[in-house]
């Protein structure tokens, strides 16, 4: 991160090469390659971060982007015409606040779509359990203003963790990102940039609400490239994995288990949570039945760096896990990739990197417009003399915009849209899963009202 009073030369030598990127992730990459990611200033430098000069360098909050870079769209194209997307039906939400297909029983039932949601399904490469004796240490929802509280405490126990981040939130919130950033040195992963249920969205907004997020990661990281996703709400089919996978080279991260933290934020709200009304014991409960599993596999346990009553819970709870000898550390190096695409650290400095390690898909180039996508050029920002014309192009990919879905708790933490008083149920089984020896969580998350869904973000 580069924010006013620290120097900006790093960023502006990264930034102003003009290189390709280079796969980190295959060592066959395509001769030529376009910018995923290109400089957001004119001059230079970035304006101040929480600037209105360096807000408006972004989509607004609460709503899913409505235009992008050329070359995002060019790339998804490419993927697309290389079958590499599949052709799955856009999910919507129904009254009850759940992601359903148009001809739901037959979509998330048929093998090709593999519903997380629906079915808990996973393919080999979804990563949902970490390393023999790691603790894949996570937070989700950040950064907020409430995340300092969790700051303290990880920088006071040298205690680094992944930290999947809503853009939006970092938007509203760049000090705090620096901290996570700069001074725990915490991986830095996606979480979307408005946090919606990612079924539910077409393919060119799916391919905005990631590249923002990273965009606005890349932007104040001197140029890194995150390496993973955690889609909200766990949410995700094969469509948009392959979109993830394919157009952004992002690894796709999951869990085992999950403290269910987030329902405490609204407490008047319990039955959010299935028929018990969770509170700060239950919590506690939940992080001492996972810290006194068996060490085969490791822990990917699902918390949220926005609730203060969670983040107190865990507190009590750390000292337990480096008892019982477990190895808590970042997802990334409980499962064994580098954090980012293209730098080996927070401090190392950041190579170049190919977009994805698709051999296939050079040169990339647009092959159509699909039925949801307006070409409309509409530049919100001011180009690079040494970027390429069509690096900051913007493309309109739909025409109605949406604000179902705030999330509460981006700038507040006990706002809630009217439907978030409905109940949602979250329920989670374990099978055995004989060949792998391992135990993976199956449950999937039903729900009325969408408000909370989001809100609080599984």
């Amino acid at each position: 991160m580069r924010p006013a009073g620290l120097p900006l030369l790093p960023l502006f030598l990264y930034l102003a090469s003009n290189l390709p990127f280079s796969s980190a992730l295959s060592p066959l990459s395509p001769p030529n390659q376009h910018h995923l990611f290109s400089r957001q200033d004119s001059g230079g430098a970035l304006p101040e971060p929480g600037t209105a000069e360096w807000k408006s360098m972004y989509p607004d909050p609460f709503k899913i982007p409505h235009a992008v870079p050329k070359t995002w769209m060019d790339r998804y194209f490419a993927a697309k015409a290389a079958g590499l997307i599949p052709p799955i039906p856009v999910a919507t939400m129904d009254a009850s606040g759940f992601p359903r297909y148009p001809d739901d029983d037959k979509t998330f039932r048929d093998p090709k779509t593999c519903s997380h949601t629906h079915s808990a399904c996973s393919d080999s490469d979804d990563i949902v359990d970490v390393r023999d004796g790691y603790y894949g240490l996570s937070f989700d929802d950040g950064p907020r203003q409430e995340s300092r509280e969790l700051y303290t405490f990880l920088k006071n126990n040298s205690v680094r963790a992944t930290h999947y981040m809503i853009g939006q939130n970092i938007l509203a919130n760049p000090d705090v990102f620096k901290i996570a950033f700069e001074e725990l040195e915490g991986e830095i992963a996606v979480h979307t940039w408005s946090h919606r249920f990612a079924i539910t969205l077409t393919d060119e907004e799916y391919v905005a609400e990631i590249g923002w997020c990273m965009q606005i990661i890349y932007d104040l990281t001197g140029g890194r490239v995150p390496a993973s996703i955690r889609p909200p709400n766990g949410d995700g089919d094969r469509r948009t994995k392959a979109i993830a996978k394919h157009v952004f080279g992002l690894k796709l991260i999951y869990w085992d288990h999950d403290t269910e933290d987030w329902c405490l934020n609204v407490p008047a709200l319990g039955t959010a949570c299935g028929s018990r009304v969770p509170n700060d014991a239950y919590v506690a409960k939940s992080y001492e039945k996972y810290i006194g599993l068996p060490k085969s596999p490791g822990l990917l346990v699902l918390a949220h760096e926005h609730v203060p009553r969670g983040i107190e819970v865990f507190k009590k709870a750390y000292p337990k896990m480096i008892e019982a000898g477990w190895k808590v550390v970042p997802v990334y190096e409980a499962v064994g990739f580098s954090p980012w695409q293209n730098a080996d650290s927070n401090t190392s400095p950041p190579t170049s990197l190919a977009i994805a390690p698709d051999t296939s898909l050079s040169p990339f180039t647009a092959t159509g417009s699909p039925e949801n996508t307006v070409p409309a050029p509409a530049p919100s920002r001011t180009s690079s003399a040494a970027e390429p014309a069509e690096a900051t192009e913007q493309v309109k990919v739909t025409e109605g915009e949406s604000e179902d879905g705030g999330i509460l708790g981006l700038f507040g933490s006990t706002r809630a849209h009217a439907s978030s008083s409905s109940e949602l149920i979250n329920s989670a089984r374990r099978k055995w899963d004989g060949t792998a020896g391992k135990v993976r969580w199956v449950g999937a998350a039903v729900g009325v009202g969408v408000g909370v869904q989001m809100a609080f973000g599984l």
